[in-house]
Parts: structure tokens; sequence; C-alpha cells
């Protein structure tokens, strides 16, 4: 099934769920609870620095790798064109994911989502892994092989997390439990 019946399914779909294309197949879940929702305010807020802006449960387009993910998080540059569904994926400086209990497997490194951001470049990808409470930053994409070169972590929640340029900062990590 190509991208746009993939979207048409998507737009049939109930806004109870949080539906996603993930490597060519129309992936759907229940909506995140609360907390998952406040996290993400919370860390959009935090990393909202140097001209980034927060964009959360959005659609980005990476169309040559047949996914439109849903991050929890992305910061984009303040000043890009986001009035596009999907907004494309090249924007993001970083994009974070929130584990869930219906989602956990595929925001792993080992999953679905790490390698589409790796192959479509996005610089840092944040991984808030609630059931093991601590998060994982990796950085350097290797576009080809579909991985990140470099990681730091796991940080467990509560202990400082140096998040590089174009952020510079050092997140609070307490903020993610």
């Amino acid at each position: 099934m190509g991208i746009e019946a993939l979207r048409r399914a998507q737009a049939e779909l109930d806004e109870e769920f949080r539906s996603e294309i993930v490597q060519g197949k129309l992936i759907v879940s229940p909506s995140g609870t609360g907390m998952h929702n406040l996290i993400g305010r919370r860390l959009g807020s935090a990393l909202a620095v140097h001209g980034l802006v927060p964009l959360l449960d959005t659609s980005m387009a990476f169309p040559n790798l047949d996914s439109e993910p849903r991050p929890d998080v992305t910061l984009v540059p303040a000043g890009a064109d986001l009035d596009v569904v999907p907004v494309p994926g090249d924007l993001a400086e970083l994009m974070a994911e929130i584990t869930s209990p219906s989602t956990r497997k595929q925001d792993l490194a080992t999953g679905d989502k790490y390698e589409i951001y790796a192959k479509g470049r996005v610089p840092l990808y944040l991984l808030v892994d609630r059931t093991q409470r601590h998060a994982v930053l990796y950085l350097d994409p290797d576009p080809a092989a579909g991985m990140y070169r470099s990681v730091v972590g796991p940080v467990p929640f509560g202990h400082p997390l140096r998040i590089p340029a174009p952020f510079d900062l050092t997140l609070d990590t307490g903020i993610l439990g």
C-alpha cells in the first residue's frame, strides 16, 4: 500500500486513536496518558532555546522512507513553515519519543523509529524510557547504516543530561519522571 493510500486510511480513523505511518505501515495506538503528555510539554519547554520551537505529537515527513512518524516532541527552527501536514522531517533538530507500553518496542534503539530518524538524518534522538526510568540521547546519525554513531546514557531520571549544539544545555531529567 502506497503512502497516499495509508494517508486516506489514516484520515478515516477515530480521533481517539493516535496513528502514524512507519516504514510503509499504518500504526494505530491509544492516545497518550495525561502524564505522558505532561512529560512531553515539560520536555518541549525545556528544549525551546536558541530560536527553536517544540512541536508536540506532530506528523513529520520522511518521504524517501515511506514514513510519517509522530514523535512526542520535535524541535524545529522558529522561522520554519509549519502550516503544512506533515511537517518536513529535515527541519528537525531533535526528535524525542516518550515510551508507553503500546509503543515502547518501536521507540527503542532496535525499533523502527530509531532507524527512520537515523536514516532521515535527524541530528539528535532523545528516548525517554518511562519503564526503565532513564533517558538516552543518540547523536551523529549514519543514514546509510540506519543507526546513530554515538550514544549518551542511559541517564537515570533525576541526573543531568548534556544536550549539545544547537541546544547547548544541561537537561534536568527529573522533569521526565
